[in-house]
């Protein structure tokens, strides 16, 4: 039999593919629906492949502001009672960027072909990921897409508004760390064995911090080569660390533990978390479907893992919120709140006011953070060039003894 390569979503809304051998494309797409995969894509596969196929293909996306303003866009001309064709269509000469032209264009033309607007979002990997397809699919199926995409377009705002949050709470730590680094690098590579020089010509014994600080400089000037290769050794070996499964799972858990960072990461997840699983259940999406939406789009494996488990505790029959409870890693404000809602049948609702709640507790912490950290580094900084300027200045003090 000969073989097809295929392409479709899988029921938790990923984009997946493969090869299979089969009589022809119709057994494929059966096979595919069976196992209740929804079919996007079947051609024969080529038994001769190019050398130009084994290289990585670079395919366009949409980025996340283009992503937001789509949303945004498709979700006003959708309420205004315009027909999705007609609304792509406009979507298509409104796009910034060619690239983005292109993806709608091919989104509407196959809307206009016949395909589900789902299955054609679908069709653009990497462009929206698993929330944004199952929640389109729900809004198709209830028949409430301009919903969906208000809903989205509000979800993926507040996303990006605390990612940059916390990213811009990382620039200026940064700017300092890297400013400290290559001050150091200088005074130790350029000025300070020029000192050294001066003072071995002066004989006498130097004092002890500034012999420690010369010897350091000597390390530094004839190993930097090896130096640089371990540091890049090591940032090679921990990044492929933590591409492992477990070497992943073992880093976020150190990560919550953080003295500064713990409470700030765990606040950032749990307003990802309960945002993601609010937005899905308010539009429609299973419960059992969107814990592993949720699973998958969630950064931090150990809340991943946590949903998982949950999930399958779900389908005993058990609460979400004794679950979560039972972890540890959920506060008791959550998991109460939760628990309300699981009672009340309103746990989409309790999730997004969560959602809020945890926004501003990160906005908060954000500042706190870099109420302490901005002086913490100025501190350090100012000590490490104090140390350096003490240990000249006591080399400088004891030489003009000795010629005295």
């Amino acid at each position: 039999m000969p073989p097809f390569s295929w392409q479709a979503t899988a029921p938790d809304g990923r984009v997946v593919s493969g090869v299979m051998e089969a009589p022809d494309q119709a057994a494929v797409v059966e096979r595919l629906r069976k196992d209740d995969f929804f079919p996007v894509a079947i051609a024969p596969e080529s038994k001769r492949r190019s050398l130009a196929s084994y290289l990585p293909r670079r395919t366009s996306t949409l980025a996340s502001r283009e992503l937001l303003d789509f949303t945004r866009q498709m979700a006003v001309l959708l309420k205004s009672g315009l027909e999705l064709d007609r609304c792509l269509i406009i979507m298509r000469d409104l796009m910034s960027t060619e690239s983005g032209r292109a993806i709608v264009n091919n989104i509407q033309k196959d809307v206009h072909a016949g395909e589900t607007l789902s299955r054609a979002l679908a069709k653009r990997e990497g462009s929206f990921p698993p929330i944004y397809l199952n929640m389109v699919r729900a809004g198709e199926t209830g028949g409430f897409l301009e919903k969906v995409f208000e809903r989205l377009s509000v979800f993926l705002e507040t996303r990006m508004r605390l990612i940059e949050t916390v990213r811009s709470a990382l620039i200026y730590p940064s700017v300092v760390v890297t400013a400290g680094i290559v001050a150091v690098g200088v005074l130790m590579v350029y000025v300070i064995p020029k000192f050294a020089k001066i003072f071995e010509g002066m004989g006498g014994e130097l004092p002890f911090s500034t012999r420690m600080l010369i010897g350091f400089s000597h390390f530094i000037g004839g190993n930097w080569y090896w130096l640089l290769a371990a540091v890049i050794g090591a940032i090679f070996g921990f990044r492929q660390w933590l591409a492992t499964p477990a070497g992943r799972a073992k880093w976020d858990a150190v990560v919550l533990r953080l003295p500064l960072f713990g409470p700030l990461a765990t606040k950032t997840m749990l307003a990802q978390f309960t945002r993601t699983f609010g937005t899905l259940l308010q539009s429609g999406v299973p419960i059992m479907q969107s814990l592993m939406i949720v699973k998958d789009t969630v950064s931090n494996q150990v809340l991943a893992r946590l949903l998982e488990k949950t999930a399958k505790g779900v389908k005993e029959g058990r609460r979400i919120s004794a679950q979560l409870a039972e972890s540890g890693l959920f506060p008791p404000l959550a998991t109460h709140m939760i628990l309300v809602g699981e009672e009340s049948g309103q746990l989409d609702e309790m999730l997004l006011k969560m959602a809020a709640i945890y926004d501003e507790e990160v906005e908060t912490a954000v500042k706190r953070m870099l109420a302490l950290l901005e002086p913490a580094l100025i501190l350090a900084m100012g000590i490490g060039v104090a140390f350096v300027v003490v240990s000249m200045l006591m080399a400088i003090f004891s030489a003009n003894d000795l010629l005295m």
